[in-house]
């Protein structure tokens, strides 16, 4: 007797035995050999299994298995079995009621159900040994009488995150399930729960990408790989940074600017717990300027319809006189670009003069399209002069650069509009955002509000600047006044409490408007007035005399 081993869960299809017998005077007879075989592998489960409900049954679908051992038995290749209720049968189909006139069906149709229950399956192949080796099996779960759609199948994303939903239609009664693979970017916060019963529109946030790549999750209902909403963000194309792994190859001159966690201004940063500042503790000095510099950064080149954007977020509080230039205390972003090898041009501003106080957390657009092809470095200048009392400064945070196509932007225009600080205000406080955005990564709800109407389409929409101007410059800043030396600001309060109410009440109007586009093209009509009397006052201002003027000579004949 010669034993033969195997190692377990494996297949041995090529052991051999020789062998031969011999004489006391070595007289042997030819050498015999026999190949014996052995399979200790389970086969391997087939790669889809689906549940579909009917009236009191279930039509049930799998993908064949694969055993590369004995084969699969051919009288019984499968055993399919079902629990009632929220629980699988167990790895192995070792447990629940075995349906044993499936042999070896992919299919199966199991009847006479009581409606609206769950029926939970499982399915494992077998292969032709004796006792058979049995896989851990396929899952599938059904609800007879209920049939599911989900509406639309896929949304996607810019790299900065947003909001998102999709409906379930389902009768009542009928339950239903999420799963959601990516939990740590994909939140769902309506139902939080993540289930519930008949027709439903499930909401969700999606946070920001910080890797350069696309990233994609499909969210399944019930566990029917038919029944599916995918989440589709761009990556940031160009560069990300976010100050999380300290001040790295960025520097300051001239020694102001600090990375790390606030504890004045507005107390935490906007994600994670570190941002750059030009005083992380207190107030930043009198006569100071000082600019954060960033590593050199290759910019690409565009074809037609793109543009390279920069976005950042960011919190500011300046106190002295704002006048919208470069003299009084306030910051920009600059621009400076290698002309050759190791030679770099002066410094460019290429965005807004942030001035006076912004309230809150706000994302901001500069547009870099004018550099596109080339190496640059993105210089955050702030500048103090010897005017007291100073402030807290400026706070910078999640630095995106990214190639964009214009004209195919979801973002809406009240969503650009308010983008600055719309998040904010339903966070409750600014100095909450960075505790609000950790609760988010650890897969908790999170108030992120973007809000979402599609008046104009594109939040590149130069309607959509001036209302952005208009509102910087008129509704969020205070007043400041300059007689002589005395320098006098008064409280924005209309302005600001204007903002604050608009942010509690619009997002369910704006959901509404985005999803009709005869309300979108009664949208814009209606802004037109608003705009063009914010972008040409003068204009606007003439019309109006020449009007009362005609109206007027008109009463007098």
């Amino acid at each position: 007797t010669v034993g033969i081993t195997c190692p377990s869960d494996s297949t041995c299809p090529n052991q051999y035995i020789r062998y031969y017998s011999a004489d006391n005077v070595s007289k042997t007879e030819s050498i015999k050999s026999s190949n014996v075989k052995q399979d200790k592998q389970a086969p391997t489960d087939g790669a889809n299994f689906t549940a579909t409900a009917g009236n009191a049954q279930c039509e049930l679908n799998w993908s064949s298995a694969i055993d590369n051992g004995s084969g699969l038995s051919t009288t019984d290749a499968y055993k399919l079995v079902y629990i009632k209720g929220s629980t699988y049968p167990d790895v192995g189909c070792t447990n629940g009621t075995d349906l044993t006139d499936v042999k070896t069906q992919t299919s199966y149709i199991h009847t006479g159900l009581e409606n609206m229950k769950q029926y939970n399956y499982r399915v494992c192949a077998m292969d032709s040994v004796s006792p058979p080796n049995i896989s851990e099996g396929k899952t599938a779960k059904c609800f007879p009488g209920c049939t599911y759609s989900i509406d639309p199948i896929e949304q996607s994303f810019p790299p900065e995150g947003g909001t998102g939903s999709f409906t379930i239609t389902a009768p009542n009664g009928c339950p239903w399930e999420i799963e959601n693979p990516c939990p740590s970017w994909v939140i769902i916060t309506d139902p939080e729960s993540g289930s519930g019963t008949g027709s439903y529109t499930v909401k969700y946030s999606v946070l920001a990408n910080k890797d350069q790549s696309q990233r994609q999750c499909t969210m399944t209902v019930n566990e029917d790989n038919t029944k599916t909403h995918t989440v589709k963000q761009a990556g940031t194309d160009i560069y990300f940074y976010d100050f999380e792994q300290g001040i790295g190859s960025w520097y300051a001159d001239n020694g102001v600017w600090e990375v790390g966690t606030p504890t004045s201004g507005p107390n935490g940063c906007y994600s994670g717990t570190k941002c750059a500042a030009t005083v992380l503790a207190g107030d930043f000095p009198t006569t100071t300027n000082s600019r954060l510099v960033s590593p050199s950064i290759q910019l690409p080149t565009l074809s037609t319809g793109q543009e390279i954007h920069l976005r950042f977020q960011h919190w500011f509080s300046y106190t002295d006189y704002c006048s919208n230039n470069s003299i009084d205390d306030g910051g920009y972003v600059q621009v400076s670009s290698e002309t050759s090898p190791g030679v770099w041009s002066s410094w460019s501003k290429v965005s807004n003069f942030y001035c006076g106080s912004s309230a809150a957390w706000s994302y901001p657009l500069v547009d870099l399209s004018a550099y596109a092809g080339k190496k640059v470095h993105i210089g955050f200048f702030h500048i103090s002069d010897d005017y007291t009392p100073v402030s807290s400064g400026w706070y910078i945070d999640d630095v995106l650069i990214q190639k964009v196509t214009v004209g195919g932007a979801s973002m809406s225009t009240f969503e650009t509009l308010f983008q600055d600080i719309i998040d904010i205000h339903n966070n409750e406080t600014s100095s909450n955002k960075a505790q609000a955005f950790d609760k988010a990564q650890d897969g908790n709800k999170v108030g992120f509000c973007f809000v979402a109407t599609a008046a104009y389409g594109s939040y590149l929409d130069p309607h959509v600047q001036v209302l952005r101007e208009f509102r910087d410059r008129y509704l969020i800043s205070d007043f400041r006044l300059q007689i002589l030396d005395l320098k006098i600001e008064i409280p924005n309060y209309l302005g600001k409490a204007f903002i604050t109410i608009y942010y509690k009440i619009s997002p369910p109007i704006a959901d509404y408007i985005r999803q009709h586009e005869t309300l979108r093209t009664a949208t814009r009509f209606a802004l037109i007035p608003v705009v063009y009397s914010i972008k040409y006052p003068v204009s606007l201002g003439l019309i109006l005399f020449i009007g009362i003027a005609i109206y007027l000579r008109r009463r007098k004949q």
